[in-house]
């Protein structure tokens, strides 16, 4: 009787240890590892809504500078007053199209991107048409301004762009439309960078009610994915992520520039948190085997009803087991980890912690960790605004810069979470931290590439306009006077139809080289596209100095250039604006210099020609 007691209390006492453990670790592993968990996906989505953010800002230049050629077609003066006088009956039609075909064909011929161009007059029958249409139905826009709009062909989109060209009374005397190769919006669309090898980018135009109309992508997947979300897309915010309802993909979508039309990324669950998901998986390895080496000892223990002794002794080896575990998974976990004092005082440090700092365990141990903040980091109030957050709220995240050993930045992301004594002050701090380098150089990098032009480094037309428009707000708060010159290379085309087009863009670097040599410090110079190019002077004493910066710069350009093997003259044409006389905008001083520039190719080219010669 006695011994059937000892054994039910035996294995009752057995099965309350083993359903303890058990409980005590899944706990023990769910608030472990499902914030880590968390964590890391959210980590990740950042990250790709990051990249996301990065290609939709170069789209929307590329877009933009399509925009602007588009505009740049539509304002010229003398297209407008003939337009004005074919309407008025002054000019026939056939005196209309002679005038206006050279003056698109040589701006046309200069943009590779450019296929298509359609010149209707003001009763909307079409005055020019050049390059080629890939079948295209071009129904007549009613637009006030530039609009841009993808185009499906059969052999993949086009870009289009719809100008009005209007009088000075904001009338319409006749409309531009122009077709735009995809090439380089393909390309933005189908690189990987900043994603992964399975992500899949395209466009998406999409109604204000949340319906999709349209999308680039010809096999209709974002279409299927996308329709049960109607109300996502009504309200869609900039950096927005949507579960698709098949439960394997994960959509990225941000808003364009590009009126109605979305920039859509598809990232497959299982590649999106595949980081996310190993971290887990490894975690979730080493608690489950924490918790069956647990339930193995403690069963080991309990099951000959030894001595209290005996026991205690076995609860002992197993809480020691534990504990080196619980080592072995800090010291070797793909995070930096340092615990501190309150006082940022190093008390212990793991191996990863060491790699991204650069300092040893023994080096580290003692020292106060802002002594490894850079100096931008280390600012006292800082310091004390996350202490203030740790004391509010037991955590705080952001990114902080360390100073590595060797001596350069390296840029983190760190949590800070407080430990509590029993009296509930904090007695540890757990830092937490991994190396961003990489995320901060493509975040740079996708920066660079939206604000420069690609083949010459020079600020690209969009970048210089910004650059232009706050000197020129400078200028009028300081009262300073200043010029603006549109420059346009005289014989080049020849240089691409007998060199080729490897030896033109080599022209084209060198010339952006020369021009920044020749110019004053105060001054700056960009690349509109093709040959042009435009230059704003610095602080202007008489308007004579402009005369002068535009002779060196025709005198720099005049000299051969020597290019594999080809020595190559050219020269330059120069219309010369000047601020605040001619104009107090971009737009208004670029068209003002853009007409002297022609006026100086009609005076025999190589010479420069100012706004106050024109008739």
């Amino acid at each position: 009787m006695r011994e059937c007691q000892i054994d039910r209390c035996r294995q009752l006492i057995l099965s309350i240890s083993l359903v303890g453990i058990l409980l005590t670790g899944t706990l023990v592993g769910l608030s472990s590892a499902l914030p880590m968990f968390f964590s890391a996906r959210e980590h990740v989505e950042n990250s790709a809504l990051d990249s996301l953010e990065a290609r939709a800002a170069a789209i929307n230049s590329l877009l933009a500078g399509y925009q602007d050629i588009a505009r740049q077609f539509t304002s010229r003066t003398e297209i407008r007053r003939r337009l004005e006088a074919y309407e008025a009956g002054e000019l026939e039609f056939d005196e209309l199209v002679a005038f206006t075909r050279p003056r698109l064909k040589d701006p046309m011929s200069k943009l590779p991107e450019l296929l298509f161009m359609r010149r209707s007059g003001p009763d909307l029958k079409p005055v020019v048409s050049l390059g080629h249409n890939p079948g295209l139905e071009l129904e007549h826009i009613d637009t006030t301004g530039v609009s841009l709009m993808p185009l499906p062909t059969s052999t993949g989109f086009v870009i289009r762009a719809v100008g009005a060209i209007t009088d000075d009374n904001g009338r319409r005397v006749g409309i531009d439309t122009l077709l735009f190769s995809s090439e380089r919006l393909k390309a933005l669309l189908t690189s990987d960078s900043g994603f992964s090898t399975q992500a899949r980018l395209t466009l998406v135009q999409v109604s204000p009610s949340g319906t999709v109309l349209a999308s680039l992508d010809s096999t209709g997947e974002f279409v299927r994915l996308l329709q049960q979300h109607q109300p996502y897309l009504a309200a869609l915010t900039p950096r927005t992520l949507i579960h698709a309802d098949d439960g394997k993909n994960r959509l990225l979508l941000t808003p364009l520039a590009l009126d109605s039309w979305v920039l859509a990324v598809r990232l497959p669950r299982s590649d999106l948190y595949a980081k996310a998901n190993q971290q887990l998986l490894t975690t979730s390895g080493v608690i489950l085997a924490m918790m069956l080496l647990g339930l193995f000892l403690t069963r080991r223990a309990l099951s000959p009803l030894v001595a209290r002794i005996t026991q205690q002794t076995q609860r002992l080896e197993e809480s020691s087991a534990e504990l080196r575990l619980s080592a072995n998974v800090f010291e070797h976990a793909q995070e930096a980890i340092i615990v501190t004092d309150p006082g940022l005082k190093i008390q212990r440090s793991n191996r990863t912690s060491s790699e991204v700092t650069g300092y040893s365990s023994e080096q580290l141990l003692g020292i106060g960790l802002d002594q490894l903040f850079d100096q931008s980091s280390r600012q006292g109030d800082q310091i004390e605004l996350i202490l203030h957050t740790l004391n509010r709220d037991d955590a705080w995240q952001g990114e902080i810069n360390y100073r590595h050993a060797n001596g350069h930045i390296i840029p983190t992301l760190q949590t800070i979470s407080g430990v509590r004594d029993d009296q509930g002050r904090i007695n540890h701090l757990i830092h937490i931290f991994n190396d961003i380098t990489d995320a901060k150089e493509n975040e740079r990098r996708m920066q660079r590439l939206a604000s420069q032009d690609s083949l010459t480094g020079l600020p690209n037309r969009a970048s210089l306009n910004r650059q232009i428009e706050q000197q020129l707000q400078q200028a009028a708060q300081q009262q300073q006077r200043c010029a603006l010159l549109f420059i346009d290379l005289d014989n080049f085309k020849p240089v691409n139809d007998n060199f080729g087009h490897a030896v033109g863009d080599q022209l084209l670097k060198t010339v952006a080289k020369r021009l920044q040599h020749a110019l004053r410090e105060e001054d700056s110079v960009g690349r509109l596209g093709g040959d042009e190019f435009l230059v704003l002077t610095g602080n202007l004493q008489k308007p004579e100095e402009a005369d002068v910066i535009a002779a060196k710069l025709i005198a720099h350009l005049l000299e051969p250039f020597h290019i594999a093997e080809h020595s190559i003259n050219i020269g330059a044409s120069i219309g010369i604006a000047y601020f605040p006389d001619d104009g107090c905008d971009t737009q208004t001083l670029t068209r003002m210099a853009d007409e002297a520039m022609y006026a100086a190719k009609r005076q025999g080219r190589n010479c420069y020609v100012k706004t106050t010669s024109l008739d």
